[in-house]
């Protein structure tokens, strides 16, 4: 990838690692619903109001200017109920911060507890219920938000109202007050009950909205995940850029598929591109790629999209597919020859059977007679290739298989197993191949050698079993063949009588089989045709 992709792949990787954490955070406290991260969000900010008030409390009590603005008469009381209460705030930091014990203990016991500090606040200052009343309203909001039901909202309020009227109460004993302090009391008190069941509402519906929030974050991860993991198996190459066409993203198929000079090229390419585009480009060693350019869509960006692929495996799958479209045409096509072939032959026959024929008319039937049989086998080879049969392969021991094979070559073709070598190298060993296949793949090589190899010499079959690989070579000592590569294409043949199938037939064998057909010229002279088996580890899996 290239320095700009890497930098946007750290980026994302930070910012994925830190929207992790904060998923991990609000859902570690509440396993069983998964969102447990705002009642301990409010647990916290509960912790922080807890601090502040008990630090208020201890300079109030420190503060003589302070104290006698607000008439307390005793500062001592206050300052020890003040320092007592920062320090269950600084207690409840690690517990906070390390989620133990457990949500629901802390969310009803910790306000149980801001309501008694905040009870006893206000009666060793002597304010007014009012105050009271607004030192209660946070730990009941806290409380009711971070309660499972209504009810436990409703019961923590319940016991707010009542130190409310409490208070009432204690600050009527010994004074002549009126009646209406207990009013004003209990419309605190009602007052505090419909908070808690406001906030009780509102955290409801907001953790309802976190939970769908992560489960919907958690599915877009899990999805650039599998995006990320099919995108980076593709063997198609594929590039992001920007506007001005520099990379953002690449993924390894594109990385293999592209050098410095074609990372350029289609750079510039995406630079001037205005719309769906393809072009090929060169790169240094003379390979040809093919770039298609395509932009996204306008609400996604001002990127383009870059699809890389190999020209020259574009150009052979296209080829495939004429080869294929071709076989079928051709398959169509001798299924209507057959027919006419066979009443041909057949007609020959029995003009062949007159008595009678002068010498000439013998001539032609003759001639009839072989190029039916030829014409016959183009048919059946055509038709072969049509309807391949699948490959049985079995486990066969290679010494075995080569004596019932010149055995079997000798019967077939006495002619050429007379001038037929052999040589065998390390082949008491066991592979893997349809043995139908494999003596059909050897004795068409053996028999194109005597007929188009031009070698009256003899031919030479090497089996070798060395380092576990299996392969048997064909050898033949003529002239040679240009472009022996294309000997393995269809129709394609060196003599005038071949059809240019047999070799074709004998590769798709092979590959079906999971062995390889190759050929080459040898060094003074001739033609090597090697099957190489798959190795033994191959199959044994």
């Amino acid at each position: 990838m290239g320095r700009e992709a890497t930098v946007v792949d750290k980026q994302d990787g930070i910012f994925w690692r830190i929207r992790y954490v904060f998923a991990k955070r609000s859902s570690a406290g509440d396993r069983h619903t998964g969102r447990g991260g705002v009642r301990w969000r409010l647990l916290e900010l509960l912790n922080i109001y807890r601090i502040l008030l008990a630090s208020a409390t201890i300079i109030i009590a420190v503060t003589p200017q302070i104290s006698a603005a607000l008439h307390i008469a005793a500062p001592l009381p206050v300052a020890v109920a003040g320092i007592a209460y920062l320090l269950l705030g600084l207690l409840a930091i690690p517990t906070l911060a390390h989620e133990w014990p457990n949500l629901w203990l802390q969310s009803q016991l910790e306000p149980i507890i801001d309501l008694l500090a905040a009870v006893v606040i206000v009666q060793a200052t002597g304010a007014d219920l009012g105050i009271l009343a607004a030192l209660l309203v946070p730990p009941v909001g806290v409380s009711a938000a971070a309660a499972r039901t209504r009810k436990q909202a409703v019961f923590f309020a319940s016991l707010a109202a009542l130190a409310v009227l409490a208070a009432a109460v204690g600050t009527q004993l010994g004074k002549t007050l009126p009646i209406a302090i207990y009013t004003q009391a209990g419309l605190f008190g009602l007052g505090i009950i419909a908070i808690s069941l406001v906030a009780n509402t509102l955290a409801r519906r907001l953790l309802e909205s976190e939970g769908l929030a992560f489960r919907q974050r958690q599915t877009l991860r899990q999805l650039n995940a599998v995006n990320n993991h099919i995108i980076s198996q593709l063997d198609t190459g594929i590039l992001v850029t920007d506007k001005t066409g520099q990379i953002q993203r690449s993924n390894p198929a594109a990385d293999l598929l592209l050098d410095a000079a074609g990372r350029i090229s289609a750079t510039r390419l995406a630079a001037t591109s205005k719309g769906r585009e393809t072009h090929t480009i060169t790169l240094h060693n003379g390979a040809e790629r093919m770039l298609h350019i395509l932009p996204l869509e306008p609400h996604i960006g001002d990127e383009r999209l870059i699809f890389v692929e190999d020209a020259e495996a574009v150009s052979e799958q296209a080829q495939a597919l004429k080869l294929a479209a071709l076989g079928r045409l051709t398959a169509g096509i001798a299924h209507q020859v057959r027919n006419p072939l066979s009443a041909i032959a057949h007609a020959n026959q029995l003009v062949a059977e007159t008595r009678g024929l002068d010498e000439r008319t013998s001539r032609l039937v003759g001639i009839i007679a072989r190029q039916s049989a030829r014409l016959d086998g183009v048919v059946e080879n055509i038709l072969s290739l049509s309807r391949p049969g699948a490959a049985k392969p079995r486990v066969l021991n290679l010494s075995n298989w080569l004596d019932g094979f010149l055995a079997d070559y000798a019967e077939r073709r006495p002619e050429y197993s007379r001038r037929l070598a052999v040589r065998r190298h390390s082949i008491d060993m066991d592979t893997r191949f349809d043995l139908g296949h494999l003596d059909h793949i050897i004795g068409n090589l053996i028999d194109n050698a005597f007929i188009h190899g031009d070698s009256p010499v003899g031919v030479e079959l090497v089996v070798d079993g060395r380092d576990g690989q299996a392969r048997v070579d064909v050898l033949d000592r003529g002239i040679g063949v240009q472009q022996p590569a294309r000997l393995f294409e269809p129709f394609v043949t060196t003599h005038a009588a071949g059809t240019g199938l047999g070799l074709y037939i004998a590769r798709e064998l092979a590959r079906a089989n999971g062995a390889s057909l190759e050929a080459w010229n040898r060094r003074g002279g001739g033609t090597c045709f090697r099957l190489t088996f798959a190795r033994n580890r191959t199959w044994l899996k």
